[in-house]
């Protein structure tokens, strides 16, 4: 299991991935001025980019399926967000305030993965590759 967080205090980001099977972490500290602090994203796309410019966007490994959230983890806590008034699963934040965003694919830039829906109590969702 792979956990991603990004917390903020006192004007500074600090972002934490952590391997929750070997126990291994990294964590980098950064600040943005005037950030928004608005959105949170979970995002499942190809990385991108290398020192090299030519290498352009990386190809997206074929995961087959991957599950974000509690029902796959078994984490609580897993796919939490927090802004000044709620702190809880995505689907805490309300209908309304929740978008999915799919890539379309291009020519250059071909759609890679399609994503469900949320599950019913919000906590959770899943990607699957689409090559």
């Amino acid at each position: 299991i792979i956990s991603a967080s990004v917390t903020y205090n006192a004007g500074e980001f600090t972002v934490t991935i952590s391997n929750k099977s070997t126990g291994q972490s990294f964590s980098k500290n950064a600040t943005v001025p005037g950030a928004a602090r608005t959105s949170a994203e979970w995002i499942v796309e190809a990385p991108c980019c290398t020192k090299r410019p030519r290498d352009g966007i990386l190809p997206l490994a074929d995961f087959v399926m991957v599950g974000l959230g509690r029902d796959f983890s078994g984490q609580p806590g897993t796919n939490d967000a927090a802004d000044s008034a709620i702190n809880g699963p995505i689907g805490s934040f309300g209908a309304a305030n929740i978008e999915q965003i799919t890539k379309v694919g291009s020519s250059t830039s071909p759609q890679t993965s399609t994503c469900s829906a949320l599950t019913p109590d919000g906590t959770s969702f899943s990607c699957v590759w689409a090559p």
